[in-house]
Order: C-alpha cells, then sequence, then structure tokens
C-alpha cells in the first residue's frame, strides 16, 4: 500500500507480480491455490490503488521448467484469464521475454489480451533464460509479434528490458522491424 501511496504521488502505475512456490508437495493443488490467493491479493491493491488513482499492471513472470523446485504463478494463458475474469481494475504488464520463456506462443496471447495489455516489456532470450537480450538476438520472432500488434489496434506503453544496449539502439531495432513488417505489405494474415 505504501507503494500505492508513493506512486499517487507521481501519477505514476504500480506494476506487481506473481509469485513462486517452493518444493510444493501437490503441485497442482498447490498452484491452484496459490492463483486463488493472487486473485485475493490484486483485488484488495486494486481497491486500494482505485481510491488513490493508481494503475495497477500485472507482470507475467518465467516459469522456469528446468529451474526446480520452484514454480512460478501468473505464467499461463489460463491464470491471465482467471485473473482478468475477476479483477475490474488491473492492467496487464506482458513481459514479452517472460512469456517466452514460459513456451506460450506470444502472438496469441496478445491477439487474445490485447485489451487488458497497458504495456509491454521487450526483451530478447533464448526461451530457457530470460537473457535480456537485444530485440534482433534471441529466438523471439519479434516480425510475428509487430505483425500482432498492428493487427489487433494494441497501443500503450513500451519499455525495453535489454541489457547493454542503450535505449536509442532498442528503439532503432523497433522501428526497424515495423519498416520491414510494413513493407511487406498485407498484414491482415499476420499471426
Amino acid at each position: 500500500m505504501r507503494e500505492i501511496d508513493l506512486a499517487s504521488n507521481f501519477a505514476a502505475p504500480v506494476i506487481i507480480h506473481g509469485s513462486v512456490i517452493v518444493e510444493p508437495r501437490l503441485i497442482i493443488k498447490s498452484k491452484q491455490k496459490a492463483i486463488e490467493n493472487f486473485l485475493h491479493s490484486v483485488n484488495q491493491i486494486t481497491g486500494y490503488a482505485k481510491k488513490k488513482n493508481v494503475e495497477i499492471y500485472i507482470e507475467n513472470l518465467s516459469n522456469y521448467v528446468n529451474y526446480r523446485p520452484f514454480h512460478y504463478i501468473f505464467t499461463t494463458a489460463d491464470e491471465f484469464r482467471y485473473i482478468f475474469d475477476n479483477v475490474k481494475d488491473a492492467k496487464f504488464f506482458l513481459d514479452i521475454g517472460h512469456a517466452n520463456v514460459c513456451g506460450g506462443n506470444i502472438p496469441d496471447l496478445i491477439n487474445e489480451f490485447w485489451r487488458n495489455i497497458a504495456a509491454m516489456s521487450l526483451s530478447n532470450n533464448d526461451g530457457v533464460r530470460d537473457q535480456h537480450l537485444r530485440l534482433t538476438c534471441g529466438k523471439i520472432d519479434y516480425h510475428k509479434i509487430v505483425k500482432t500488434i498492428i493487427n489487433c489496434g494494441w497501443s500503450g506503453l513500451i519499455a525495453f528490458e535489454t541489457r547493454g544496449v542503450t535505449p536509442e539502439n532498442s528503439l532503432r531495432d523497433l522501428y526497424n522491424i515495423y519498416i520491414e513488417v510494413k513493407n511487406n505489405g498485407d498484414m491482415r494474415g499476420a499471426a
């Protein structure tokens, strides 16, 4: 709540994350209980934030399948649906790098949740670790992502989480990808 109070002084949003469960005995049951608890927390947080005129953005986490005993919450489309179907005043801060580590189809996520997405965090990675690589390095196909954004008409904030890359170069990379996509013509068939 103190972060919301502080954010209200700057007219800034507050970004919150799901959580992690360490070594649960009953993984499926534990994750279900954790997402229910997360929903309860998000409802309390958004209720308080609304009184302070602060927007709450929920950022998806990476579910590192190769780094057990940790199990992360708010990593799948089902969990996103559950939260956004049950929380009226929260918005999505879609971390593209995290979504790639989770193995999700990022264009499908954007197509389904674009009305909930207030901001996107852009970086690239190898699909195993969240390396925060330059947009043009790694396995994420930013051409498909840009096509999807154009086709659904999404607009919002863009954050870059690219290590060792200046903001200017990150913007240039995104602009160049955008120009390549636009020059390829018909956007209606984009994923």
